[in-house]
């Protein structure tokens, strides 16, 4: 039960960054792109990557390292705002699930990277 409270609490905290930013590019980007669920994936799994990753080596890491998780939310919206740009260019799908993924591959080399910080 403990685990999944951390692991919400971690949750909640990648979102603090997130989703003010992200929610707003989703707004009002709306008219310029047609977003699907690949970019709205982004609220979930790059956080899931992140927890996973990090339990597979979880004898390095301490609650101190809950500050990685804020830093991936304020490098996550950064996938939006890069689809905005693009606009309706390209094939939208395959640049939703390339930002996704890239935003996982920065959570689990966050999580493999980032040394022990003290409490």
């Amino acid at each position: 039960m403990e685990a999944l409270t951390l692991c919400a609490v971690v949750w909640w905290i990648y979102l603090l960054p997130l989703i003010p930013v992200a929610g707003l590019v989703w707004y009002f980007g709306r008219r310029r792109v047609q977003w699907n669920g690949w970019d709205f994936a982004i609220v979930l799994l790059p956080v899931v990557v992140w927890v996973g990753a990090t339990m597979v080596n979880s004898d390095y890491k301490t609650l101190a390292n809950c500050v990685e998780v804020m830093a991936l939310g304020c490098m996550a919206p950064l996938a939006p705002i890069v689809r905005v740009i693009v606009g309706r260019r390209g094939y939208q799908r395959w640049l939703a699930i390339g930002l996704l993924m890239g935003v996982c591959v920065v959570a689990a080399g966050l999580s493999a990277f980032v040394p022990l910080l003290p409490e």
